[in-house]
C-alpha cells in the first residue's frame, strides 16, 4: 500500500517531524498518539514505525511531468517547500526526481481535493440515512390524504410561480431595449462634449498656417529647449541606472576545478588508481608510483565543453584554493579532514560537504560508515569481480557532479 495518504495525514496534523528518509531510501513514519486514529487501511499504535519504499511511484501523476511522483520526492517537497538547493540535494542523495515547479501547486491542490472528496462522501451518506427517518415520522403524524392534498397545493403554487416568472422576463426585455437606446444617445452627447473641450495643438502645420508666426515660433523654441534638457537628463539617468542594475557575474577562479580523494591506503580510490577510474572508467587495485597531481579532461554533456579537472589527495594547512574545489571523495572517517582549513579556519566534514559535491565509493557488501549518514554524500558500489560494471559507478560520479556544478558553480562548467 502506498504511503502517500499516511504522509498527507501526518503533514495535515503538523507531525512531519515524525517522518524521516532512511539510508536505504525508505520513508520511515513513527506513529504517536497525536496521529491517531490513522487513515483507513493503516494499522499501528503509539510507538510503532511504518516504512514505505521511498523510490516507489505513488498514485499522484504530475501535471507537467505526466508521470507518477515518487514518495520521497513528495516528502522532500514538504520539508523544503521554498528551498531549491537543499531539496535538490536531498532528492539526488536518495536517487529520486525532485518535484518540478509546474507540479508544486498542482500537488497541493491534489492533496486538498482528496480531503474534500472524502468529507463530501460522508455528508452524502449521513443525509441519505437521516431522510428515511424523517419520512417515517411524517407518516406517523399525518395521513396519506393530507400528504396528497399538500402535494396538490405545491403544484398549484409552482404553476403560479412559472406565470409570474414569464411576465417578469417580458418586462425585463422591454427595459433592456429602452436602456440600450438611452445609452447610445448618452454616448453621442458625451463624445461631442469631449470634442468641444479639446484645445488646438501647436503642431508644425498649425504654426505655418497661423498669422502671428513670431509668437508661435517663440513658443516652439521654448518647447524644444525643454525637450532637449529633459532628454539629456533622462539619458544620464539611464546610463547611471544601467551601470547600477548590471548584474555582478561570478568570477571564474584561476585554475582547473579540483577533486580531492582520500590520502589513505584503506581507500579503494587513491592516487595510484584514480586516473584509471575517473578517466577510463576502470577500477584496478594495482599500486604504482604515486603522482602528486592528476589531470583528467571530461566533456560535459550540458555545456558540450571539455573541462580539465585536477585530482589531489592533500588539502592540509590551507594548501588548497577552496574556490576551485568542486568534489571530495569521502573515506567515512573524520580524521580525513584533520588540518583542513580555509583562511586559517578549521573545516569540519559538514562544512566541506555543504560547499562541495560529496561522493563515497565502496566495494559491494562492505558496511557503510555511520558518519556518512549525517553528511551530504552520494553513494556508489564497485563490484569485486565484474569489471564491466565499473562504468556504472564512473557514470554516477560524473553525472551527479555535473548536476551539482550546474546548480552551485555554473562558472566552472
Amino acid at each position: 500500500m502506498s504511503g502517500l495518504p499516511l504522509l498527507k495525514h501526518f503533514n495535515s496534523r503538523g507531525l512531519l517531524s515524525q517522518c524521516e528518509a532512511t539510508a536505504s531510501h525508505k520513508l520511515s513514519i513513527k506513529i504517536t498518539t497525536a496521529a491517531l486514529p490513522l487513515p483507513a487501511g493503516y494499522a499501528g499504535g503509539d510507538g510503532d514505525t511504518l516504512e514505505f519504499d521511498g523510490q516507489a511511484p505513488t498514485e499522484y501523476v504530475g501535471v507537467e511531468s505526466t508521470k507518477s511522483l515518487q514518495l520521497l520526492s513528495i516528502y522532500f517537497q514538504l520539508v523544503y517547500p521554498a528551498k531549491f538547493v537543499p531539496n535538490l540535494r536531498a532528492c539526488s542523495s536518495h536517487d529520486v526526481e525532485p518535484v518540478t515547479s509546474g507540479d508544486k501547486k498542482a500537488l497541493l491542490t491534489h492533496m486538498e481535493e482528496k480531503v474534500k472528496a472524502s468529507t463530501n462522501k460522508k455528508e452524502k451518506k449521513s443525509k441519505s440515512k437521516k431522510e428515511p427517518e424523517k419520512v417515517k415520522k411524517l407518516k406517523q403524524t399525518i395521513g396519506s390524504k393530507d400528504i396528497a392534498s399538500a402535494l396538490g397545493s405545491t403544484k398549484e403554487k409552482g404553476e403560479k410561480k412559472e406565470d409570474t416568472a414569464s411576465s417578469t422576463e417580458f418586462k425585463f426585455l422591454d427595459t433592456v431595449d429602452i436602456d440600450v437606446a438611452r445609452l447610445e444617445e448618452d454616448r453621442k452627447t458625451i463624445g461631442q462634449n469631449i470634442l468641444n473641450l479639446e484645445a488646438p495643438v501647436a503642431t508644425t502645420d498649425a504654426l505655418l498656417r497661423s498669422t502671428d508666426t513670431s509668437k508661435d515660433l517663440g513658443i516652439a523654441l521654448e518647447y524644444i529647449k525643454t525637450l532637449s534638457s529633459s532628454t539629456s537628463r533622462g539619458s544620464k539617468r539611464k546610463s547611471s541606472s544601467s551601470t547600477s542594475l548590471q548584474p555582478s557575474k561570478n568570477k571564474r577562479p584561476t585554475g582547473p576545478p579540483i577533486i580531492i580523494i582520500p590520502n589513505a591506503m584503506s581507500s579503494i580510490i587513491t592516487m595510484h588508481n584514480a586516473e584509471k577510474f575517473f578517466a577510463e572508467a576502470e577500477y584496478t587495485s594495482e599500486k604504482g608510483v604515486k603522482p602528486k597531481k592528476i589531470k583528467c579532461v571530461r566533456k560535459l554533456t550540458r555545456s558540450r565543453k571539455n573541462v580539465e579537472f585536477e585530482i589531489i589527495d592533500d588539502a592540509k594547512d590551507g594548501s588548497v584554493d577552496w574556490d576551485r574545489v568542486v568534489a571530495v571523495v569521502a573515506l567515512g572517517k573524520e580524521w580525513q579532514f584533520k588540518d583542513w582549513n580555509k583562511n586559517r579556519t578549521p573545516m569540519l566534514p559538514v562544512d566541506v560537504f555543504n560547499r562541495t559535491f560529496g561522493f563515497y565509493i565502496s566495494l559491494e557488501g562492505a558496511p557503510i560508515p555511520k558518519n556518512l549518514l549525517s553528511w551530504s554524500v552520494k553513494f556508489a558500489k564497485i563490484n569485486r569481480d565484474k569489471r564491466g560494471l565499473d562504468s556504472v559507478a564512473h557514470a554516477l560520479f560524473w553525472n551527479q557532479l555535473e548536476s551539482w556544478l550546474f546548480v552551485n558553480k555554473p562558472e566552472m562548467c
